[in-house]
């Protein structure tokens, strides 16, 4: 793979002082909990003190780049924001909007404050684990 991809966990530097927020959406919650629940395994292999992560739950998709401006605004000291999310595919057009809307509610939370929102929120044809 390009750039030495996919590094094992060792090869990852160690961020123990990082302050970091999860937020998640509560459709689809079986999914997005499971996403939520590996994140915050990652982020303490990588040796983040489980009292820097903060975990927090929304509605829908929608909701979340709300979410991650009130955060960063309650708490300036933020490092980053994980979100996750799971948009179901429809007949109509339903799901494209809400991925556009959350892409783009993201990038302006971004921008507002310099600090990082981690995009993982997925759409999908169907839900199966």
């Amino acid at each position: 793979m390009g750039a030495g991809l996919p590094k094992t966990p060792e090869q990852f530097h160690k961020i123990p002082h990082a302050r970091l927020a999860i937020i998640g959406s509560s459709w689809h919650s079986d999914c997005v909990d499971a996403m939520i629940n590996r994140a915050q395994k990652e982020l303490l292999a990588l040796e983040v003190k489980p009292g820097n992560i903060s975990i927090h739950k929304v509605p829908g998709s929608l909701e979340l780049p709300l979410a991650a401006r009130i955060l960063f605004e309650q708490d300036p000291d933020l490092d980053a924001i994980l979100a996750f999310g799971v948009v179901l595919k429809g007949i109509t057009s339903h799901d494209e909007m809400v991925l556009h809307g959350v892409f783009e509610g993201f990038m302006a939370v971004t921008e507002r404050f310099g600090k990082p929102v981690i995009n993982e929120v997925i759409g999908v044809d169907s839900i199966q684990m």
